[in-house]
């Protein structure tokens, strides 16, 4: 679970940095995609997961 909120927290992270610093439109997207991506893995699968 920890990697999880690590991975999620990175992608939102980069995802305003990309926005502030590069005025790149399309990071809130790709960073939802990712996070979706991310959700989705650890929705099919138990397997180190902490109770």
């Amino acid at each position: 679970m920890r990697q999880l909120a690590f991975e999620l927290h990175a992608y939102a992270m980069e995802a305003n940095w990309a926005l502030l610093l590069l005025d790149d439109d399309g990071a809130g997207e790709r960073a939802r995609t990712a996070i979706d991506a991310a959700l989705a893995r650890v929705g099919t699968t138990q397997e180190g997961v902490e109770s």
